[in-house]
């Protein structure tokens, strides 16, 4: 598929809408709207798609998932030796310690941008499944993929966000909830991608 050639067959309002917002508004849009949700009505019934169907649920799924690459953060080298040292710092460091907390916090940090990769790839791969399988059950798998990545995606920017402004050594009550909520999305994503059908 050619990202270009998918993105000039939108109509003008989802072409600006697709531009504008990210993966996981972009997907959150796709779901309820007009042309997805009845193909989601149909999948929910148990009622097998069509040609017009398949081929408009791939291109807006495989337009989410480049939007989710392009958004993508990437490690460094600094990266990698930040996080041996506060690998480290959480076996040197007291569990209740500013220097603690500030370790764990770093190691979630870049944790979630490998964590966001591999669901990337995930994404990637099951859309590569159903385009060949053309499998409502797969289909299924791979929407479901789609929401959890949205929730791991929501939790990371919002975690990063708090990150930011958060004084140093202090771990809040809304940090540690998007931390576990990011983790859990990580999680349950890994759990789907075991459902493909063999």
């Amino acid at each position: 598929m050619v990202l270009q050639e998918v993105i000039e067959s939108l109509t003008d309002g989802e072409k600006a809408l697709y531009e504008a917002q990210t993966a996981s508004e972009y997907f959150r849009f796709l779901y309820y709207s007009i042309g997805f949700a009845p193909i989601i009505q149909k999948l929910n019934s148990k009622e097998l798609l069509n040609d017009n169907e398949w081929d408009y649920l791939i291109k807006r799924l495989f337009l989410v998932t480049v939007k989710a690459i392009d958004e993508e953060d990437s490690i460094s080298i600094v990266d990698k030796v930040t996080y041996i040292l506060n690998k480290i710092g959480t076996k040197v460091f007291r569990k209740e310690s500013k220097m603690y907390k500030e370790c764990i916090k770093m190691i979630t940090f870049i944790d979630s941008i490998t964590m966001e990769e591999e669901i990337n790839e995930d994404l990637l791969t099951g859309l590569g499944i159903i385009e060949e399988d053309k499998s409502e059950t797969d289909l299924d798998v791979l929407l479901t993929q789609h929401r959890e990545a949205s929730i791991f995606r929501d939790n990371q920017d919002a975690f990063f966000d708090s990150y930011k402004d958060a004084k140093v050594g202090y771990l809040s009550d809304q940090e540690n909830a998007f931390m576990n909520s990011l983790k859990r999305a990580y999680i349950r994503e890994k759990e789907l991608v075991k459902k493909y059908k063999k």
